[in-house]
């Protein structure tokens, strides 16, 4: 008889084990749910430091720039400051720069008189050869502005 008991007591504590052992493996849908939702809102709050962690360190970076930038912009306030005035190179000075606008202005005068040349010897019909003799120019400038007609660039 008590072999009978201590026979039924193993068979209780091993059925008990093994439903211990059952139900931890076995969690209802919702604890599972609970537990995968914690365990994202792990790794969502790391990812989130470290983008706060990233975000920081940019801000910081830029700060230090604009101070770099700012002190750069003092410096070269300071420069032009130092900068004499002198009324003499100023007048020299635009008057180079007057004298260029001018050979500038004849230089596109004269481009556009051969230009205007060189279109009314197409509407001649002379070739780009004859045209560049009568000119005397090249004909790979004359083929030039040929094809700059053609796309429209110059009318």
């Amino acid at each position: 008889m008590f072999i009978l008991i201590v026979s039924v007591a193993i068979n209780l504590f091993i059925l008990y084990y093994a439903y211990k052992k059952i139900t931890l493996k076995m969690e209802s849908p919702q604890e599972k749910n609970l537990s995968e939702i914690n365990s994202l809102m792990v790794e969502f709050n790391k990812l989130t430091k470290n983008n706060v962690d990233l975000i920081e360190e940019k801000i910081d970076e830029l700060g230090k720039a604009i101070r770099i930038a700012d002190e750069k912009l003092n410096r070269m306030r300071e420069q032009i400051n130092d900068i004499p005035l002198n009324e003499a190179s100023i007048v020299k000075n635009l008057k180079e720069v007057s004298r260029d606008l001018v050979t500038l202005n004849e230089m596109k005068n004269r481009t556009q008189d051969k230009y205007k040349s060189i279109k009314q010897y197409l509407k001649k019909n002379k070739n780009p050869s004859q045209i560049a003799e009568l000119l005397g120019i090249s004909r790979g400038e004359v083929d030039l502005y040929i094809n700059l007609i053609k796309e429209n660039k110059v009318k």
